[in-house]
């Protein structure tokens, strides 16, 4: 993993102001605020990252504060460093997985958004837009692929997990462009779309067979 030291919360509020984390060790004691406040006030790209605080001077104070923020474990100092590398992997790829679910969840919003707008023009008297259309199915289906090698990089997941994760990926991808492809057929008339649809429906079927 790559990392970032800070020796105060102020110096921890400037990290989490460059760039956003994956996951942050926190001593409960900082010299300029206590942990679980320093915590309570993460915003912007960082908040709900997960959080591990250590401590050498644990308290039922510091630890019933920490159950009410993103706190994944409350580590006694010196902690168990194999029980330390376990959360650190799990929250970090999980974070990840959520991070990208977020993100794909904003593109589908938006490709939603673009293909309302294109099919507004194609009922109107105006000529179909068809180049449009297809300039926005082509790029927005070359961002959810790249979306797809990026999940499956960065969750590091095994290669059953992998598999997995990527056909129930390429699975969502397709059916959007077999329905949006079916919805435009009135209005596209195009023997190469007709042939496209009819073979990205075939792939669906395929694949839904075999996740079934």
């Amino acid at each position: 993993y790559r990392f970032e030291v800070a020796r105060s919360a102020a110096g921890a509020d400037a990290c989490l102001a460059r760039q956003a984390f994956d996951l942050i060790l926190c001593d409960v004691n900082l010299p300029d605020r206590d942990g679980p406040d320093f915590v309570a006030g993460i915003a912007g790209a960082n908040h709900g990252v997960p959080v591990i605080f250590l401590t050498g001077s644990p308290s039922i104070d510091t630890a019933m504060r920490s159950v009410r923020l993103r706190v994944v474990a409350y580590l006694v100092k010196p902690p168990d460093l194999d029980e330390l590398r376990v959360l650190v992997q799990r929250e970090v790829a999980g974070h990840r997985h959520r991070r990208l679910l977020a993100a794909s969840r904003s593109h589908l919003q938006e490709w939603d958004q673009e293909l309302a707008r294109l099919e507004q023009v194609a009922e109107s008297a105006a000529a179909p837009a068809r180049v449009n259309y297809l300039q926005v199915t082509l790029r927005h289906f070359s961002t959810v692929l790249g979306e797809l090698d990026r999940s499956v990089a960065a969750l590091a997941v095994d290669d059953t997990g992998r598999a997995a994760l990527a056909q129930i990926d390429l699975i969502a991808s397709l059916r959007r462009t077999v329905q949006v492809l079916e919805k435009s057929r009135e209005h596209f008339k195009s023997r190469e779309l007709g042939e496209l649809r009819k073979e990205l429906a075939t792939i669906l079927g395929r694949l839904d067979g075999e996740a079934g």
